[in-house]
């Protein structure tokens, strides 16, 4: 259906009469491919006059409305654009709102789009647009402009793209195709549900998708938490603050198990992993949906899943460094044979991860994860336990699995770079902390594939279902390795070896975190595929399985980019004494700033930045950087990065 028309748009003014009058093109287009899906609306306009002294005949748009402000809106801030290209986004069923921001989020960076706008609210009702042949061209696209939930705003032209015509919007439909055929709505009413998140990191996307999907958000942390103040910035990411003792005792489920009483929750989730097993008892208390504590409780224990997959048993746990010194003494064939790899049997990250090639470096990395202090215990401390095992080479990478009722939803797959510890040469003092993650991996599909039937089968053996999961592997015997690229400069990517390996390739798990990976990580995934695994845990923590399966789709034709997560390591403690480098980096190289949507740094002027061999050190920034012009740019975009991301950091005397 192409029509031309001409239409009215009332603009903010002091004598309220100034009207943005506008000629326009219209075309429906054909439904996505989605049972609760969406439909678009191509919408050409071009400005004839901006001050008219009385009215035209014309379509006169409503006041207010979600459409008519966004337009109005894109008028105002181009005062110089004589035309506008948009696309309207109209249910194509009716049904209820999954999670109002996914429009925007599905969008991310897509290419041509100035902005993309969402008018609907978290879990609202929304109609079907039906197509009317009996009413006039006119009065269909107000319909359509009154029932859209959203709408997308294109670049303008430029002096190397053609002017925007319908015909050049069919390039961008099928783009959106591709980004949103899924479904948009549920069928039945989605209720209202309460959580509790517990310590929460600032994971501020995270908390607004969550309030996007209508989550009454109850925060339970330290006084002084970042989500404290009732009239703070981020108060309207929560229902309510709640001060609460977070440390790991013996009396924490109890203390949890008063509060989720007190407001009645519908389901907890915390990221912090001593607190799982206690999550999921106060879960299986209060009857709300949770895996079996037990099965928690193993699932977290990084030596019980060395022991699941570990056939010649060539691992153990111990204590601390009396108990390693009392194993050795019982026998000599007990000490193992090296390089062996030390690491907390519960943590985070890479901490207190150490690869070691004596007896006395054997010792000393045992002693570094008993300092490691989890919680307390009254006046005694808690530690871990110390998981000693094999080390294995071979390209390492990292998976996010999402299950559901053992079904495998969705598994990706990015190439976890070489760290210091990897290097032939490497010391008890490099560490595992890691450097970089690639998505999507350039290791061969048949790696691939081996990984994704691999890992998938060790989660279900550890006894889960359901969830999103975090896993660590390494391929031994692949095809592929770490090779310095040509041009110099230190880049470094996977390449094929020279000759095939005599054996077939096998993984070696290295963990399963029952959660999603870290924020960076997180959404540097999510915006490559469309998928938010924050959304998804908290939505199995209430059992929400229709909206579960909905948001697991990715987009259909794959990864939107080239993307890495690249982590920044500080070269020495002290204290900051720098600006932001990312206000400086947009200073300086506002092109480079360009290529990188997101990033943390744990560590603002005046902190103080522990020593980076120190048992809780973890990185001071991690930048998500991005390329549309393949691998090869993405790594020398990084490399640039590396260079111009700049910390002072002055030692304290």
């Amino acid at each position: 259906m192409d029509c031309s028309r001409t239409l009215q748009l009332q603009l903010p003014s002091t004598d309220g009469r100034s009207l943005l009058t506008l000629n326009y093109q219209w075309r429906l287009n054909d439904p996505f491919e989605a049972a609760f899906g969406l439909r678009t609306i191509d919408l050409l306009a071009t400005t004839t006059s901006n001050v008219l002294p009385e009215p035209v005949q014309a379509t006169t748009l409503q006041e207010k409305t979600p459409f008519s402000a966004f337009l109005a809106e894109a008028a105002l801030a181009n005062p110089d654009q004589t035309s506008f290209a948009i696309k309207l986004i109209v249910p194509a069923a009716s049904g209820f709102v999954m999670r109002s921001d996914l429009l925007v989020f599905r969008m991310f960076r897509c290419p041509r789009v100035r902005q993309t706008a969402s008018f609907v609210q978290p879990r609202q009702q929304v109609v079907a647009y039906v197509v009317d042949h009996a009413r006039d061209g006119a009065e269909q696209l107000r319909l359509g402009m009154d029932a859209a939930i959203g709408a997308v705003l294109l670049e303008p032209a430029t002096a190397t793209q053609a002017p925007v015509s319908l015909e050049t919007m069919a390039e961008l439909e099928s783009e959106m195709r591709n980004r949103l055929s899924i479904d948009f709505f549920t069928e039945s009413p989605i209720p209202e549900r309460r959580v509790i998140t517990i310590a929460p990191f600032t994971d501020l996307l995270s908390f607004a998708g969550l309030k996007a999907m209508g989550f009454q958000l109850v925060v339970l942390d330290k006084p002084g938490s970042w989500m404290e103040d009732d009239n703070g910035p981020h108060a309207h990411l929560r229902e309510r603050f709640v001060p609460f003792d977070t440390n790991v005792d013996a009396e924490f489920p109890k203390r949890l198990r008063q509060i989720a009483m007190q407001f009645r929750v519908d389901g907890i989730f915390a990221r912090p992993e001593p607190m799982h097993t206690f999550v999921a008892e106060v879960c299986r208390d209060l009857g709300l949906p949770t895996c079996p504590p037990e099965v928690i409780s193993r699932g977290i224990d990084k030596h019980y899943q060395r022991q699941l997959h570990d056939e010649d048993r060539s691992s153990f746990r111990v204590s601390g460094v009396e108990h390693l010194q009392r194993y050795v003494d019982e026998s000599p064939a007990h000490m193992p044979e090296f390089p062996v790899v030390v690491k907390p049997t519960m943590g985070y990250g890479s901490q207190c991860v150490t690869k070691v090639s004596t007896a006395q470096e054997l010792f000393q990395a045992v002693a570094k994860v008993q300092d490691h202090v989890v919680g307390h215990e009254g006046t005694k401390v808690i530690t871990p336990d110390a998981l000693i095992e094999p080390y294995v080479g071979g390209p390492e990478i990292d998976a996010n699995i999402v299950l559901w009722d053992g079904e495998l939803l969705f598994c990706e797959i990015s190439d976890d770079f070489p760290s210091l510890a990897d290097r032939e040469d490497a010391t008890a003092a490099d560490d595992f902390q890691e450097t970089m993650f690639v998505f999507p991996s350039k290791l061969p599909r048949a790696e691939q594939d081996l990984l994704r039937t691999y890992l998938h089968q060790s989660i279900l053996r550890l006894g889960f279902s359901s969830g999103v999961f975090h896993v660590e592997a390494r391929v031994r015997d692949s095809s592929m390795h770490y090779v310095e690229q040509p041009g110099g400069g230190g880049v470094v990517d996977l390449e094929p070896l020279p000759s095939p390996p005599s054996k077939r390739p096998s993984v070696f798990l290295l963990e399963v975190n029952v959660r999603p990976p870290g924020y960076v990580g997180l959404m540097t995934a999510g915006y490559t595929y469309g998928i938010d695994y924050y959304a998804l845990w908290a939505l199995k923590a209430v059992g929400d399985g229709t909206r579960f399966r909905a948001l697991s789709q990715p987009y259909l034709n794959g990864p939107q980019h080239h993307a890495a997560l690249v982590v920044i390591q500080p070269e020495r403690g002290g204290v900051v004494v720098s600006e932001d480098p990312g206000v400086e980096l947009q200073r300086r190289m506002p092109e480079l700033m360009e290529r990188i949507p997101l990033y943390r740094e744990l560590f603002v002027k005046g902190d103080v930045v522990p020593e980076p061999d120190g048992p809780n050190m973890w990185f001071i920034s991690a930048n998500m950087v991005v390329s549309r012009h393949g691998r090869e740019d993405l790594l020398q975009t990084v490399e640039a990065v590396r260079r111009e991301w700049k910390h002072e950091i002055v030692q304290v005397a």
